[in-house]
């Protein structure tokens, strides 16, 4: 599986429509602080994935934990976001609803190349109720993860950069999981591979290891 990119010319005409779509935003549910970006997957329909981060005042050069929250049309049966800016050599997190729609997983993944993540056991979700909920147009699903922010591939450590610009990956398919009840569960191809880059630290929270401690 290719986490491949788009042709420029799309990039280039939804470059202005994700730009505009980078805000902060106070979330109801949780009282965190995100840092959102929307990126569109369709020119057509409005059709796109929002992503969210919210990270803590006293992050550290050397890792730490980060709260991401993404909101999904409900026609995607999976979607991705790669910490490192793209599929291979990086931690992934791969998100999809159950069998009934009625609860979202998520999946912890490694790619060594450009085939099938498998599970990874270096980052750890959790899944929160707060700021987790599907509707009958979208599904959101807010976790923290820790280990993303921070890894080792061919003997190499790299960090997300807490106050700064940081390339990310992401990715979707329309298909479901082949058994959308497990987090260990095969994947679909994509339908879709692209990147964004984004300043993590404009979701700073002061107060983020007490908010987060809140979450259920």
């Amino acid at each position: 599986m290719h986490w491949s990119v788009w042709p420029c010319l799309s990039a280039f005409l939804l470059r202005g429509v994700v730009a505009a779509n980078e805000r902060v935003i106070q979330d109801p549910d949780t009282k965190l602080s995100f840092f959102s970006t929307y990126q569109p997957y369709k020119l057509e329909n409005n059709k796109g994935i929002t992503f969210r981060f919210a990270v803590p005042d006293a992050a550290s050069s050397t890792g730490f934990d980060t709260v991401v929250q993404m909101v999904i049309p409900n026609e995607v049966g999976w979607a991705g976001l790669g910490w490192g800016g793209g599929m291979a050599q990086n931690p992934l997190l791969v998100v999809f609803r159950n069998s009934n729609n009625q609860g979202v997983l998520a999946s912890s993944r490694w790619a060594n190349g450009h085939v099938t993540p498998n599970t990874y056991t270096g980052a750890t979700y959790t899944v929160y109720k707060a700021g987790t909920k599907i509707n009958s147009t979208h599904w959101q699903v807010t976790a923290k993860c820790t280990g993303c922010t921070s890894w080792t591939s061919s003997g190499k450590k790299t960090v997300i950069n807490p106050k700064g610009n940081n390339r990310f990956g992401w990715a979707y398919s329309l298909k479901k999981p082949t058994n959308p009840n497990s987090a260990t569960s095969a994947i679909p191809i994509h339908d879709l591979g692209q990147y964004f880059e984004i300043d993590v630290g404009k979701g700073v929270n002061k107060d983020f290891t007490t908010l987060v401690g809140k979450l259920q």
